[in-house]
């Protein structure tokens, strides 16, 4: 019995045959036509929504003009600084900010800004944004990634924290991951604690300077798989407080318990992006803490410093 799912060879010589009679610029023609229809599927495959407030990366100014010998120096906001200083007076609080351009890694065009006299304060919650970001950097990646974000950065839960910490593995490779993405971000002085076994221990005494967290917000913006972290980030909106209450805003926020008997929180701070009224973006970082105790006297005086930010000038920047 002949077998005709196959051409015989007198059948593959007519084919080769019809091949050769087949124009160049015929099978060129159809070439292009195919490339054409790929590439306008390409273009209408659903992309991923981002949030409203057009903190895209690519609509930053570019690197034109910024020298790349070093480092310059930060603007000199003498104003802002003053007005910090009688806002901790007035209001008996302790302030920091960090203020930073966005600039892409191994090229940070200028150096932090930083006021107040809380250079540096516990990180608290906020290093979930550094080791998200090594989550989402890992060459193994959970399958779950979406919900774990939005469980650790938008719901502000620390079993997403957690498990976000023991996805990276044991405490030392965790360790190793999330300095990595820190040092990557120009961040060479940030530590995290490599002797304990509690993931609490890592959200609870890691300090880190409000110009370094400010740096590293400001560089995260640009850095390669970075906006699945940002995109779980808060949108600035006027029920919030701090950076919460301005507009464009991407915003984390975390507290801080005192060691009162009544275990008040005493502290806040918030790591961001703020697009100002010039076009530029900057990295924020903002902490308080209230002499008092209270969570009021605190969140009340980070609105009246994060008021004055975004006629803030000077921050050319770029990815």
């Amino acid at each position: 019995m002949t077998d005709t799912s196959k051409p015989t060879p007198a059948g593959r010589r007519k084919l080769l045959a019809i091949g050769r009679r087949i124009p160049v610029w015929t099978m060129a023609v159809v070439m292009a036509v195919v490339l054409v229809c790929l590439i306008v599927v390409g273009a209408n495959q659903r992309q991923p929504v981002r949030p409203p407030i057009q903190l895209t990366p690519g609509e930053t100014p570019t690197q034109a003009g910024i020298d790349t010998a070093g480092p310059s120096s930060a603007p000199q906001l003498d104003s802002l600084a003053a007005a910090i200083t009688g806002i901790e007076g007035q209001r008996g609080v302790s302030i920091g900010l960090g203020i930073a351009p966005v600039s892409s890694p191994g090229r940070v065009a200028m150096r932090p800004w930083q006021g107040g006299t809380l250079e540096s304060a516990p990180a608290w919650r906020t290093i979930d944004i550094p080791i998200a970001l090594a989550v989402s950097l890992s060459p193994r990646q959970p399958q779950d990634l979406a919900y774990l974000l939005d469980r650790s950065i938008a719901q502000d839960s620390m079993a997403g924290d957690e498990a976000l910490w023991q996805f990276l593995g044991t405490p030392s490779q965790a360790v190793a991951s999330t300095i990595d993405v820190l040092r990557t971000a120009g961040d060479v002085t940030t530590v995290l604690p490599e002797d304990s076994a509690d993931p609490f221990a890592v959200f609870s005494q890691v300090w880190w300077t409000q110009a370094d967290a400010a740096q590293f917000m400001g560089v995260l913006f640009c850095m390669p798989r970075s906006w699945p972290v940002l995109s779980h980030m808060t949108p600035g909106s006027s029920d919030g407080f701090g950076l919460a209450a301005l507009s464009p805003t991407l915003v984390r926020t975390s507290y801080g318990a005192g060691n009162d008997s009544a275990g008040m929180t005493v502290g806040v701070r918030q790591i961001g992006l703020l697009r100002l009224e010039d076009g530029n973006l900057i990295g924020i970082s903002l902490a308080v803490i209230a002499d008092d105790g209270t969570l009021d006297t605190a969140t009340a005086a980070m609105t009246t410093v994060a008021a004055m930010l975004p006629n803030v000038t000077g921050f050319d920047g770029g990815c």
